[in-house]
């Protein structure tokens, strides 16, 4: 006959044992969602994010053919709008500035593409074409937008040799597209919530791998051995 322990799980037991010892899961819920919150507020640089969107689009009153050749060439090298030499172009048409190109670069983006058959194509296919510029300085973002769309119109109007690809729209506005607080409260639930499943799993394992007896099915080995009976407990008397 084996006489191992037999590890059996017994859901109830484990449920109600959690329910029991609830006030030190919350406890600990609390601890570590005022340590997050702590570490999100006054430890890490979280700031908000706004978005800058300048327009650019090929049009020209002379010749329809010559507005397609600019609509084609704004699709096809749309994905330059994120490069380093716009980025340095950029940075030339703002002047003086403590941005550096890398940082101009990692400002910049426009509308993504997709694969098709092997073929790229781009997302947005009307004539105009977003330039946007990301960062948590508000009048950074309008500054590094605009800039880039006029190095970008530069760049595909020397590519065509004409004035075909103009500036539609300067961006004058930001949308704000992180939170800084938002993002600050989810660190703070990620821990909270973190310490209530770790607490948690650290008291059913507990229990599940623990060798005391507490109950008949553990005495009787779940059914391995017959029980004849059980002693009584007492009290002791004093003396």
């Amino acid at each position: 006959m084996n006489f191992n322990k037999v590890i059996s799980i017994d859901f109830q037991y484990l449920w109600l044992l959690l329910k029991r010892r609830a006030v030190w899961i919350l406890l600990s819920a609390v601890i570590a969602f005022s340590a997050g919150a702590a570490t999100a507020w006054w430890g890490l640089e979280i700031n908000d994010s706004y978005r800058a969107t300048a327009t650019v689009f090929s049009f020209t009153g002379s010749s329809s053919d010559q507005t397609m050749l600019g609509i084609t060439a704004l699709q096809t090298y749309s994905e330059t709008i994120k490069s380093r030499r716009i980025a340095e172009r950029a940075k030339d048409l703002l002047g003086y500035t403590d941005l550096s190109v890398d940082a101009i670069y990692e400002m910049l983006s426009t509308d993504a593409r997709y694969i098709s058959t092997g073929t790229s194509y781009y997302e947005n296919n009307s004539v105009v074409i977003p330039v946007y510029a990301d960062s948590d300085e508000k009048i950074e973002s309008i500054a590094v937008a605009n800039a880039a769309a006029d190095a970008f119109v530069e760049e595909i109007n020397t590519l065509l040799g004409s004035d075909t690809v103009r500036v539609l729209d300067y961006a004058t506005t930001v949308e704000q597209t992180e939170y800084a607080d938002i993002i600050r409260l989810f660190i703070a639930a990620g821990c909270a919530a973190g310490a209530i499943l770790i607490v948690a799993a650290c008291m059913v394992l507990q229990t599940i791998l623990s060798s005391r007896l507490k109950t008949m099915q553990d005495i009787s080995l779940y059914g391995q051995l017959p029980v004849l009976g059980v002693f009584p407990k007492e009290k002791k008397r004093g003396l």
